[in-house]
Parts: structure tokens; sequence; C-alpha cells
């Protein structure tokens, strides 16, 4: 049987939201159908213990974060934010990963739909949410200057996590910008974020970076935009937005893709798993 793995950096901040992730991709997705989960974390056996509690059906590696992070790159790579150590880890996650495609998860994404590698990978293409370019044009425009690549015309690319990646494409990537700059991938990627100049420094993401890099090298089509990965999500902290209603059509058949996002640094924990109880049994 084909299968996929999933990767998700969990900082210890977002140990127990993960908990509902976790939750979902139980009630949700087909366990054969998972190589694992790995969790990349900067405690292993805080997270050991917690996955210990939860009774998972489904393989769960835990690696501590640094240990895929090249020992000459460690200072600059502990000098980062949570968010972009984040970014880097998905990435550098291609090094490890042993399928040919992977899954990026975050701690605020949540399995909605029953799932399995055939609903993620069509005819041999993975799935992939595809939205305006313009929603983050600086971003998409930042990535191409770090990649020094052209920007590429067109004005759609792949959406946020969660995202699925192609393993070879982000370590051709990563090869890529170690070529150009002969100098180490994480090197290059923390210089970017260095500078206190608002002018100078580059807001990459780890999906522009790649899906420029897909498109210079003329391969987005090795992905499918035949259906999105996620669907409706809650970005915001807007009450309007944060209703028993809005979580019912979130976990509703009829919403796209088979995962949404409730945004962490929005989003009271305590209001996600309230909401999300009746469909995860979360408690």
């Amino acid at each position: 049987m084909q299968k996929i793995q999933f990767i998700s950096p969990i900082s210890i901040k977002d140990a127990q939201r993960a908990t509902i992730m976790l939750k979902s991709i139980n009630k949700f997705f087909e366990p054969e159908s998972l190589e694992s989960l790995v969790l990349l974390v900067p405690d292993k056996e805080l997270f050991e213990n917690l996955i210990k509690s939860l009774n998972l059906n489904f393989p769960v590696e835990i690696i501590k974060e640094t240990d895929i992070i090249p020992e000459k790159d460690l200072k600059k790579y502990n000098a980062k934010t949570g968010w972009i150590k984040q970014q880097l880890l998905k990435m550098m996650a291609a090094h490890i990963v042993r399928t040919k495609f992977y899954l990026c998860l975050d701690a605020d994404v949540i399995c909605f739909k029953k799932a399995d590698y055939q609903s993620l990978v069509r005819a041999g293409k993975p799935i992939t949410t595809i939205e305006p370019k313009s929603k983050h044009l600086r971003w998409w425009k930042d990535s191409a200057y770090v990649l020094r690549i052209p920007e590429s015309k067109s004005n759609r690319g792949i959406g946020a996590t969660p995202s699925i990646l192609i393993k070879d494409e982000v370590i051709n990537m990563m090869n890529h910008i170690e070529k150009t700059y002969k100098r180490s991938f994480i090197n290059v990627l923390c210089n970017w974020w260095w500078t206190e100049s608002y002018f100078l420094k580059r807001n990459w993401t780890e999906y522009s970076l790649y899906w420029s890099y897909l498109e210079y090298s003329q391969k987005s089509s090795l992905h499918s935009d035949e259906e999105d990965v996620y669907g409706k999500s809650i970005w915001k902290s807007d009450k309007s937005d944060i209703t028993e209603e809005t979580f019912k059509t979130i976990f509703s058949q009829r919403n796209t893709g088979y995962f949404t996002v409730c945004q962490s640094t929005r989003i009271p924990d305590s209001t996600v798993f309230e909401m999300a109880a009746k469909y995860l049994g979360v408690n």
C-alpha cells in the first residue's frame, strides 16, 4: 500500500493545541495510509508523555528539532524566532522523510473529513490548494529574490500550511540555494531575516520558496489542483466567525479539502477545544 508521511514542527506552547490536530487525524485519516507522523519538537520527553496519553492508532516519531539542523548552523538557527524555525524545519524535514510526498502540518490544523493516501494523491500527483499570490505578494516577490530567479508571471500559487510537498523537489530547491550562494541553506535563509532594515529584509516563506522554485523549473504541473488540501478555515479572531454554525460548516462534507486551520495566534485554545469537541471527542 502506498503511504504518505506527515511532518509537524510543534513548540512547547503549542503542545496542547496539537492534541486537537492529533485526535482529528486519529479519527479521520486512514492509519494504513500513514507512514508516520513526525513531530519535530524542542523537548522529546514532554511530547513522548503527551503521545502516550492519547492512545493514537497511527505511528508517531518524535525527533528533537535540532537533530535535523547541521551543527555548523545551530547558532544561526537558535537565534531565530519560532515562526522562522518552523518554516526551516518543514523544508529540512525532506532529508528525513521516507515517502515521495509529505504533508506539512501546524498545531492549529484539524483534519475534518475521512481521508487516505488516495484522497491526497491523485494520479500520482499531490493535491494542492491554489490561491492568488496577491494575498501575500511580498512573500512571493522576496522568495524569487532570495532564489535569485525571475519573478513568475503566474498570479496564483500554492497556499499555506497544510500543504503537500514533493520530497525530491524540496531537496532540489535547497541545493539550488546552496549552489547559488556557496553557503549552507540554513545560513542563507537566516541571513535574509537577520537585518534590522525593513527594506533589506526578505520575507521568504517555505511554501513561496518551494512553489517559486517549481515554477522556475517548470515543474508546478507535478501537483494537482483538482481538489484542495484545506477548505474553509478561521484565520481571524472576529467573533462573528467563531461560532457553532461556523464549526458545523467546517466539519460538513460540503467543505472542500480534508483539513482546516483554526489560527492559533488569534483564536484561544479553549474556544477551539469547545467548538471541536463534539466532532473529535476532544476533552
